[in-house]
């Protein structure tokens, strides 16, 4: 399994099964490994990576850095 296919997640809204990706993904601050970023250099923590948790909020050690879309 990729990286990436584990930060994919399923969510049942009720009516269908649907994927959600991490905000991660998309984040410029996101380094080439996929598993870091100027944020969490030391490693994402899994609940950020994995999409459970919103980085779009101040998280405890982030060094100040939040996702930022980085356009694609």
């Amino acid at each position: 399994m990729t990286d990436k296919e584990r930060a994919e997640r399923f969510v049942n809204d009720g009516e269908d099964i649907k994927q959600v990706k991490a905000d991660c993904d998309f984040c410029k601050h996101l380094h080439e490994d996929g598993l870091t970023c100027d944020a969490f250099p030391e490693g994402i923590p899994d609940a950020i990576r994995v999409g459970w948790k919103s980085h779009r909020e101040p998280v405890d050690g982030d060094h100040g850095i939040r996702y930022e879309y980085r356009g694609v």
